[in-house]
């Protein structure tokens, strides 16, 4: 919990910043700014005007994933952690970024994750979940499945394995079907991370 302390706080400092300009989502017509435009990129299923005018603003730390000598996750001290965390005002909480170092875990660890997780927090507070995966149709079952044990919204990462193939035409038909899929809103502009995956979005393929 103290070691990362410093550097999860210089993340909380950009998610204050970028999260905190999403106000009401996906209100078409709306009067946005160049700034506000480059962060105000939710997608959500069509059938549910609820879900897309969910206000996500505020401060999401990106939690660390904490496990045992035996690489297990090690849910005594996921507790703790979550116990301090819970006595600060934050609007919620984002599992599985690439500080929660999804990558190294199951399926059902990353389900009963989520799951746990959202047992740990207090109420009234949102659980933004990290969903993605190489392929879309892994991508849509672990977004709904993450859904199902207790996300409100999901982070999904850009596929990054076959880079060459992964032109602007894929991601934007990747991306557009599993938030056409998805039971949850699908958060994309926050979560493109070159420096982990070694592609970025293209700013056509953010807005379409």
């Amino acid at each position: 919990y103290n070691v990362k302390g410093k550097m999860m706080s210089c993340f909380l400092a950009l998610m204050a910043l970028a999260i905190g300009e999403i106000k009401p989502l996906l209100k078409k017509g709306a009067n946005l700014t160049l700034a506000q435009k480059a962060l105000h990129n939710i997608r959500c299923p069509q059938t549910s005007s609820a879900l897309s005018n969910m206000d996500i603003s505020g401060i999401y730390p990106p939690i660390t994933t904490l496990f045992d000598k035996d690489e297990n996750i090690d849910w005594t001290a996921m507790k703790s952690n979550m116990e301090k965390w819970n006595q600060i005002p934050f609007r919620g909480y984002v599992v599985q970024g690439s500080n929660g170092e999804y990558a190294y875990m199951s399926v059902s660890e990353r389900l009963e994750l989520v799951s746990r997780v959202r047992g740990m927090m207090s109420e009234g507070k949102l659980l933004i979940a990290g969903s993605g995966c190489e392929s879309t149709r892994a991508t849509i079952e672990m977004t709904n499945g993450m859904a199902d044990a207790g996300a409100d919204a999901a982070l999904v990462v850009t596929p990054c394995f076959y880079k060459s193939g992964m032109t602007d035409d894929a991601m934007l038909a990747h991306f557009t079907k599993v938030a056409d899929n998805s039971k949850i809103p699908i958060i994309l502009q926050v979560y493109s991370v070159p420096a982990n995956t070694g592609l970025d979005l293209n700013t056509e393929v953010r807005r379409a």
